[in-house]
C-alpha cells in the first residue's frame, strides 16, 4: 500500500464526489481528477517518460498540479520542485544534478524556466495547456517500492546550498497517517480550507474535499467562499498564522468545526481572535517542517493559556510529542526519528552533516533547528538552536511591552544588543525600558519567509535599508 493507492481506492468508492475546488478553476470530482491524470500519463509516455525519470514541475498551484503528482505516482516518475525564487546559480546547479528528462509548466513557470541555463537545456518540455490533450492511458500503475522518491523539493535558505527533501511513497504514506492521526481525520470529513500542496495530497488520500486558495492569498479569493454552496462551505482549515489574519478579515467560515496554525510563532492574541470567532470550533496548534509533519500538536486554548501563564505574547506550548516519533536533546539541539520523518538530503553532504544521523539500529534521525524544552506535559518552543535563549524570552518581554512582534533583537560582533522594529521612532522609551543595554534601534519593515509569510526572515530584514532612530 501507498498514498497513490489511497486515492485511487477514494477514486473508485466515491468518483462524484468534489475533490478540488480553486476561485480561479472551480471544482473537480475524484473521477474528473482520475481522468485527466490519464491523459497527462498517455502524454508523458509518448514523450518517452519511464519509470526512474526525473520531471521538474513549474505549475501553479491548479487541478493540472495534483493530476500531474498522480500521473507520476503511476508512471514511477519522480517529480522535482524547485522554490522558483532561488538564486540562478543554485538553479542551475540543482537541474544540472538531477537531469530531469522533461519540464513541465505553465506560462509563469516556462518564463522561469527560460531564465536558468539548465532548464532551457531540458530535453523535453510540456505546456500546462497541452497535458491533457490527446488519449488517456489505462494501464496498470507501477508496483513502487517504498524507498523509491515521488517527490523531491529542493530548498535553500539564505545561504548555503540547495538541498533536496525526498519523500519516498513509504514515506509519503506514513506522512499520510500522520496527518490523518493529528488533524482529526477520524471525526472530519467535510470540506477543508487549505493553503498546503501536501495536505492537500493527504485529503485526497482521505477522499476530503480541499478547498484551496492560490498562493497570492488575495481578500477577493477569500471572500468567494462566503458564497460557496453549503456542501462546500470549508468545516476545518489547516493554516499559518498570516493566512488565518486574512481569513478573520475577509471569511466568515459560518460552519468550521475545527482549524489548524502551524508553520510559525503564532501570537496569543491571534488564537484568541480565531476562538471568539468560532467559539463552538476546536482549535489546535500544530508544530512541524519541511521534513516531517506533524512532530506534536495540541489544543490552541490550552497552548494560549499556559504560554500567558508563563509571560510569554506567543503561543508556545507545542503539546505532547506524535506518538509515532521519538526524540533526544543533544548540545541544545532537537533530534527526531520516525517514520514520518525524511531520509538524508540529495546534493547536499553539508546539510545532511550538520541535520542527520544514521543510529546503529538504522534509524535516521533529524535535527528541526529548534530549542524545544520539554515538561510533564509536552513540549515548549523556546526560539532557534543556535540563537541565546536569553534574548529569544527577551523578544516575549519586548512583545508585550510593544503589543505586537513585528520586531527582533541581533547582535553586533561586541554582543551589544541591536533592535529592529517596524515601529521603532513611536516606540523608543518603550524599547529602552525592556532592553536598557541596547546600543542602536532600527525602524525597519519586517521580511518574512517566502514559504509561509510569517516567521521573521532576519537576514533579509537586516539588509532592508533599516534606519537608525535610537
Amino acid at each position: 500500500m501507498n498514498a497513490v493507492e489511497l486515492i485511487d481506492q477514494q477514486i473508485l468508492a466515491q468518483p462524484k464526489r468534489l475533490a478540488l475546488w480553486f476561485p480561479d478553476h472551480g471544482s473537480l470530482s475524484f473521477e474528473e481528477l482520475d481522468a485527466l491524470a490519464q491523459r497527462i500519463a498517455g502524454q508523458l509516455l509518448r514523450k518517452g517518460c519511464r519509470r526512474g525519470d526525473n520531471i521538474l514541475l513549474g505549475l501553479e498551484l491548479a487541478p493540472h498540479l495534483y493530476a500531474t503528482i498522480l500521473a507520476m505516482a503511476r508512471l514511477g516518475l519522480t517529480a522535482l520542485l524547485v522554490e522558483p525564487w532561488m538564486p540562478l546559480d543554485r538553479i542551475n546547479t540543482t537541474i544540472e544534478a538531477t537531469r530531469p528528462r522533461a519540464f513541465l509548466a505553465g506560462w509563469k513557470g516556462r518564463l522561469w524556466g527560460l531564465r536558468a541555463r539548465a532548464i532551457r537545456q531540458i530535453p523535453v518540455w510540456l505546456l500546462e495547456k497541452d497535458l491533457a490533450t490527446g488519449e488517456r492511458h489505462k494501464g496498470p500503475a507501477e508496483v513502487m517500492d517504498g524507498p523509491e522518491p515521488l517527490i523531491i523539493t529542493f530548498t535553500s535558505g539564505t545561504t548555503g546550498q540547495p538541498k533536496g527533501v525526498v519523500r519516498s511513497h513509504a514515506y509519503l504514506l506514513e506522512q499520510c497517517k500522520g496527518i490523518h492521526r493529528a488533524f482529526d481525520y477520524h471525526q472530519e470529513q467535510g470540506p477543508d480550507l487549505c493553503i498546503f500542496a501536501n495536505l492537500a495530497l493527504a485529503n485526497l488520500a482521505a477522499g476530503r474535499p480541499s478547498i484551496i486558495i492560490p498562493s497570492r492569498w488575495s481578500a477577493e479569493d477569500l471572500t468567494t467562499l462566503n458564497s460557496l454552496p453549503r456542501e462546500m462551505q470549508p468545516e476545518t482549515m489547516i493554516v499559518g498564522p498570516t493566512f488565518l489574519e486574512r481569513v478573520l478579515r475577509s471569511a466568515q467560515l459560518a460552519h468550521l468545526r475545527s482549524y489548524f496554525v502551524g508553520g510559525a510563532q503564532t501570537d496569543c492574541h491571534l488564537l484568541e481572535q480565531a476562538g471568539a470567532r468560532w467559539p463552538a470550533a476546536r482549535g489546535h496548534l500544530v508544530y512541524g517542517s519541511t521534513e516531517v509533519e506533524p512532530v506534536a500538536h495540541t489544543d490552541a486554548r490550552e497552548s494560549v493559556r499556559r504560554s500567558r501563564d508563563r509571560g510569554y505574547f506567543q503561543a508556545l506550548f507545542l503539546g505532547p510529542l506524535d506518538t509515532q516519533l521519538q526524540s533526544q536533546v543533544k548540545n541544545q539541539q532537537f533530534w527526531i526519528t520516525g517514520p514520518h520523518v525524511c531520509g538524508f538530503y540529495l546534493a547536499n553532504e553539508k546539510a545532511n552533516q550538520e541535520y542527520k544521523y544514521q543510529d546503529e539500529a538504522g534509524h535516521i534521525w533529524h535535527r528541526m533547528g529548534d530549542r524545544i524544552g520539554e515538561s510533564a506535559d509536552g513540549l515548549w518552543y523556546q526560539g532557534r538552536d543556535q540563537s541565546p535563549l536569553d534574548d529569544f524570552l527577551l523578544e516575549q518581554r519586548l512583545y508585550l511591552a510593544l503589543g505586537h512582534s513585528r520586531a527582533m533583537i541581533e547582535r553586533d560582533m561586541d554582543g551589544a544588543a541591536l533592535i529592529y522594529c517596524e515601529n521603532a521612532r513611536q516606540n523608543l522609551a518603550t524599547i529602552r525600558t525592556v532592553v536598557p543595554d541596547v546600543k542602536h534601534i532600527f525602524q525597519v519593515k519586517m521580511r518574512r519567509d517566502r514559504r509561509h509569510r510569517a516567521r521573521i526572515d532576519r537576514q533579509a530584514t537586516k539588509k532592508g535599508y533599516p534606519w537608525r532612530v535610537g
